[in-house]
């Protein structure tokens, strides 16, 4: 199997799991978990929630929260984004290879709450 289709494999098994027939797949990121320790993970984002799941098959969900329970959205730099939830969850995303890895799935996100709250928000 060559990585094209390990890619393929990975995305189906997330589909799967998520649950959802459309969601949008940003691909491997780095996920900072307890402390200072960071993994890779995998970023998916249906209409109302994120996913971080695990890059190994079968995939699991280790996190997930809803659009609307975010509080903060802090760019740290290119590659590095901070989510603060309701629940009081820091989420840590990092860019894996690329700096503007994570620009793609913050333009989908700020989309989807701007679908929620067409005149709350704007550019």
């Amino acid at each position: 199997m060559n990585d094209r289709d390990d890619f393929a494999e990975l995305i189906g098994s997330a589909r799967t799991v998520i649950k959802c027939p459309s969601f949008y797949f940003n691909g491997r990121i780095r996920y900072g978990t307890k402390g200072e320790k960071v993994e890779e993970r995998l970023l998916c984002m249906d209409a109302v929630r994120v996913y971080i799941c695990s890059v190994k098959i079968p995939v699991k969900i280790e996190s997930q929260f809803n659009i609307l329970s975010i509080k903060l959205i802090e760019r740290v730099t290119d590659s590095h984004i901070l989510i603060e939830t309701d629940e009081k969850q820091a989420h840590t995303l990092y860019g894996l290879h690329d700096k503007s890895s994570l620009q793609p799935f913050l333009i989908v996100l700020v989309r989807s709450l701007h679908a929620v709250f067409p005149h709350r928000l704007q550019a």
